[in-house]
């Protein structure tokens, strides 16, 4: 009786750790900023982890994901731009939906001024 038990738990968490290692968040979008050419994304991350994509040498986008677990905010994208050594927020958009949905976003910049559309369009318009 306490082999079967302890095979059963052993059983239980090993698919427990193999849900948990094959979840995984999806980014997909576009940013184009100040009329520029368009940055298309397809970033894969695992939760807990923090990306950055450089829009321009003064502009990134902060990609992060909720610890497992914690799904209040499950991801987070920030448009953030550099004034001298330190960053100024432009943009924050939030899901609360959990691992295993893909995520579209697309970013207009045009000065300080960000159009989010979620999910992304076919295509961007210019900054006029």
């Amino acid at each position: 009786m306490v082999a079967r038990i302890t095979l059963s738990l052993g059983v239980l968490l090993m698919s427990a750790a193999l849900q948990a290692a094959a979840a995984n968040y999806a980014f997909r979008g576009m940013a184009q900023v100040d009329g520029g050419d368009t940055l298309v994304f397809e970033v894969d991350m695992a939760p807990g982890e923090v990306r950055f994509i450089d829009l321009d040498e003064n502009l990134k986008l902060e990609l992060s994901t909720a610890a497992s677990g914690d799904y209040s905010p499950a991801t987070q994208v920030r448009v953030l731009r550099r004034e001298g050594k330190s960053y100024r927020l432009l943009h924050t958009a939030d899901t609360d939906s959990g691992a295993d949905v893909q995520r579209s976003y697309g970013y207009h910049i045009c000065g300080d001024q960000v159009r989010f559309t979620s999910p992304a369009p076919a295509s961007l318009p210019d900054c006029n």
